[in-house]
């Protein structure tokens, strides 16, 4: 599991050639899906602390996503709260000179709430997006996991920012955000980790499930 694997990864410097492969993977798997006319799909990739303050990640990134093909809109970059907090003025300034590369590409702060994030460096963090981390969502019996769950979603809505809640594994805690208008969840409950083939059969699948449903209305409107 990722829990084993990239800890070691990061203690013998294998992240980074990792991380890469990951993000050249995505970007080009996403093309595929692009080129197959489900051009609303977009992906995230994590990068570590350790990728994230590589001098040449700018350039690197930038060269990923231009051979590619893939329209930056269609990719967010995801960094931990950690990391992105560690220094935070770099931060501000790094992802600020990626976006200007490529525009319309997405910043989230990852595993957001387990770190000691300052509001005042939130606020001006360029950043596009909050992932819940998965600790307050596997407990979410806890009333004060709840609290902090919503205090999260309302700091987001009132930065107007995108939140995103990982580890869904139940019915009821997809319901549960639901409810709270998350904008997007992720999680077994949600998909299992897939190839390529059988994340374009079921975005066929859900495509053509909506045709039938747009068709049916129509149908009955007529």
């Amino acid at each position: 599991p990722p829990s084993e694997f990239i800890p070691l990864a990061e203690a013998n410097g294998t992240v980074i050639a990792l991380g890469e492969w990951a993000l050249r993977k995505a970007c080009y798997d996403t093309r595929k899906l692009h080129a197959r006319g489900y051009s609303d799909v977009f992906v995230s990739v994590n990068l570590s602390g350790r990728h994230f303050d590589q001098a040449n990640l700018v350039p690197t990134l930038a060269d990923i996503v231009r051979r590619s093909g893939l329209p930056p809109g269609a990719l967010c970059i995801e960094v931990t709260e950690t990391a992105v907090m560690k220094n935070t003025q770099d931060a501000i300034e790094r992802i600020k000179e990626i976006k200007r590369l490529l525009p319309g590409i997405r910043f989230m702060v990852d595993d957001f709430g387990t770190g000691y994030s300052s509001l005042a460096y939130l606020s001006r963090l360029p950043v596009d997006a909050l992932k819940i981390d998965i600790s307050f969502v596997t407990q979410l019996a806890e009333p004060q996991n709840q609290k902090v769950v919503n205090a999260i979603l309302n700091l987001a809505r009132n930065l107007q920012m995108d939140t995103i809640a990982e580890g869904i594994e139940t019915r009821e805690q997809w319901q549960y955000f639901a409810r709270r208008k998350c904008g997007a969840m992720q999680g077994y409950y949600i998909l299992r980790p897939s190839r390529l083939g059988m994340v374009a059969a079921l975005i066929e699948r859900q495509a053509r499930s909506a045709r039938k449903s747009v068709n049916a209305d129509e149908g009955g409107s007529s």
